[in-house]
């Protein structure tokens, strides 16, 4: 007997469950200070929430790739707009 493949329903969920987690990631990011953001930032927690929560691997690259050297004070802008453009990305996959 073949095995049932995954229906594109059940396929789309994926990039819903991502957005919802990224645009709460957004609203987060405005209550957060500077110190904390790029604290995490640096740790990789950000990355890695993003690796196993989640599981978008390509995003987590792109903000492995930022300059660890950036001001603290453009991190959280800088993150922000990676993770807008990111959303906009998966709005598109449907």
């Amino acid at each position: 007997m073949p095995k049932a493949s995954t229906s594109s329903c059940q396929m789309a969920i994926i990039p819903v469950k991502q957005q919802l987690s990224l645009r709460s990631f957004l609203r987060d990011m405005r209550s957060i200070d500077t110190q904390s953001i790029k604290f995490h930032f640096d740790r990789g927690d950000f990355q890695k929430w993003l690796r196993t929560t989640v599981g978008d691997e390509e995003l987590a690259l792109i903000i492995d790739k930022l300059d660890k050297k950036i001001p603290e004070e453009n991190l959280g802008e800088k993150l922000t707009d990676i993770v807008q453009k990111r959303i906009s990305e998966l709005q598109l996959t449907f």
